[in-house]
C-alpha cells in the first residue's frame, strides 16, 4: 500500500515502486487494520485527506509525501498514543501520527515530515537499532533525530508562512491594517528563504535543546532493561499498534565521511552538508570529547543509572572477553 491510499492494506504494483526500495515487514500494519471497522478506516481516511491537502501548500511535506509515494510507506493514525506526536517503527515502512498531530497545521505536517524523514533513513541503513556501547548508540540516534526535526521545522515554517498569508489577505479584505503581521511573515520568510541553510543551523540548534536529554534517559533506560534492570520502566508510549521486533542493525558508521554527508541528502538531490560543515559536525557531534560532553549531557538526570549501565558494558566485557551487541528494542 502506498502512502495514498493509507486506509487499506493492498499489494502494490512493484512497477510503481523504487528500485531502491528495501522490502518492509508488513505484519504489524496488516494486524493494526485487521481490527478497525470499515467506519474506522473511512474516518482515518478523511483525516489523512487532510495531510495529503496540505502538500500543496508546504513545499517540505510535499517532497517527503512524493518519496514516501515512490517507496511502499504507509501512513496510519494511533487512537492511543500518548506522549508523542507520531513514531516510525523501523523496517515496517510504517509511518503512524498520534491524534494530538491534528491539532494544527502547522503540527501536523512538521510530525508528518518528521516521522517520513525517519522511513528514508531506514531505507537508506542509517538508523542504528543495536550497538556495544550505550553512548554511541545515544550519539548515532542524537544524528538521525538532529536531522529529522530539522526537516520538522522547515515544514512548520513553511505551513506557519502560508497560513500567515491567508490570515493577512482575509484582514486586507476587511479593511484592517495588517502592517505588523506582514512585516513578522516576510521575517519568517526570510528565515526559511535558503531551505539548505535553514536545515543546517536547525541541525545545529537540536543540539543544544532539551532533546538530547529527553532521548537520552530513553535510551539508557532501555539499556538497563538489557542488562536485567527490570525495576526500570522505560517510557510507555500505549502504542495502539503493535510494536514488531526491530532486527539487530547497528546501522551505518558515521564517522565516515560518506555516510555523514549521506544523512544531509535531500530527496530529490542537494545536500545541506556542505564540505565545511561535514568538518564542524565530525569535529564537533562525533569527537570523543563531544560524544563525552554530549553523553553526560543526554544522561543528566540519570548519572547513576547510566554509571550502573556502564558498569554492567564493564563486566559483560571483562567475563566474556568482547562487548555485547545489545538491541535496545528487544522484548
Amino acid at each position: 500500500m502506498s502512502a495514498s491510499a493509507p486506509q487499506t492494506v493492498e499489494t502494490k504494483d512493484p512497477r510503481t515502486i523504487a528500485a531502491d526500495t528495501r522490502v518492509w515487514d508488513k505484519t504489524a500494519l496488516q494486524k493494526f487494520h485487521a481490527g478497525q471497522t470499515p467506519e474506522r478506516k473511512a474516518q482515518d481516511g478523511e483525516s489523512l485527506a487532510r495531510v495529503f491537502n496540505l502538500a500543496a501548500k508546504v513545499p517540505a511535506l510535499k517532497e517527503a509525501l512524493d518519496w514516501a509515494a515512490a517507496h511502499d510507506i504507509d501512513i496510519v493514525i494511533d487512537r492511543t498514543s500518548r506522549g508523542v506526536g507520531g513514531y516510525y517503527m523501523n523496517g515496517t515502512g510504517v509511518v503512524a501520527l498520534a491524534e494530538s498531530s491534528f491539532w494544527n497545521d502547522s503540527r501536523l505536517a512538521g510530525v508528518v515530515v518528521h516521522e517520513i524523514r525517519h522511513a528514508w533513513q531506514d531505507n537508506q541503513g542509517m538508523i542504528s537499532t543495536a550497538e556495544y556501547r550505550l553512548d554511541h548508540y545515544i550519539i548515532k540516534n542524537a544524528l538521525i533525530e538532529a536531522d529529522a526535526t530539522a526537516h520538522q521545522h522547515l515544514a512548520e515554517q513553511q505551513m506557519n508562512v502560508y497560513s500567515s498569508a491567508e490570515y493577512n489577505s482575509q484582514r486586507e479584505a476587511k479593511g484592517e491594517n495588517t502592517d505588523w503581521s506582514k512585516k513578522s511573515r516576510e521575517e519568517a520568510a526570510q528565515r526559511i528563504a535558503d531551505p539548505k541553510a535553514y536545515l543546517l543551523a536547525q541541525f545545529k540548534k537540536w543540539y543544544t535543546s532539551h532533546l538530547p536529554e529527553l532521548y537520552g534517559r530513553a535510551a539508557t533506560q532501555r539499556f538497563a532493561r538489557q542488562y536485567g534492570m527490570t525495576d526500570i520502566k522505560p517510557p510507555d508510549w500505549n502504542l495502539e499498534m503493535p510494536m514488531v521486533t526491530v532486527p539487530t542493525d547497528t546501522g551505518v558508521d558515521f564517522l565516515h565521511r560518506r555516510s555523514l554527508r549521506k544523512l544531509g541528502e535531500g530527496y530529490t538531490g542537494g545536500n545541506y552538508f556542505k564540505a565545511a560543515d561535514l568538518k564542524q559536525v565530525k569535529a564537533e557531534q562525533l569527537s570523543p570529547a563531544r560524544a563525552r560532553a554530549f553523553f553526560n549531557h543526554a544522561a543528566a538526570n540519570d548519572t547513576g543509572l547510566v554509571k550502573e549501565v556502564v558498569k554492567r558494558e564493564r563486566a559483560e566485557r571483562q567475563k566474556t572477553g568482547t562487548r555485547r551487541l545489545v538491541n535496545p528494542w528487544a522484548p
